[in-house]
């Protein structure tokens, strides 16, 4: 069985404290109690159940990298839920996907809320 686990992004850093949980529609929304008690709305990203090559946890948003490189280039990808799965989408080349069993020879390098520079390399 997979482990169901959480972060929220709050503007400044990654955060796994106060998630709740408002919808019961089958999608996932969320807020997160900020500091003082009050709710905010805050992107929530879910845990893949997948490690990338160095055992880091894989998350949604996340980015990973290849670390074998083929013609000089190295690809980074997006991790995303798309129909019913987890795939990594590849930022040079949208709709080209790597598979989940791919991902534990990829290396995790960021996120899309700390590490923008990587979205379309």
């Amino acid at each position: 069985m997979r482990t169901l686990k959480f972060r929220a992004w709050d503007g400044l850093r990654m955060t796994t404290n106060g998630i709740c949980f408002i919808n019961t529609t089958g999608t996932i929304n969320g807020e997160v109690f900020g500091v003082g008690g009050g709710i905010e709305k805050m992107p929530i990203m879910q845990f893949t159940g997948l490690l990338d090559k160095n055992g880091k946890e894989i998350y949604e948003s996340d980015f990973l990298m290849e670390t074998e490189y083929k013609r000089d280039e190295y690809f980074t990808y997006t991790v995303k839920w798309d129909n019913g799965r987890y795939v990594a989408e590849n930022n040079q080349y949208p709709h080209r996907y790597r598979e989940t069993d791919c991902f534990d020879c990829m290396v995790l390098v960021g996120n899309i809320y700390e590490y923008t520079e990587f979205e379309n390399e």
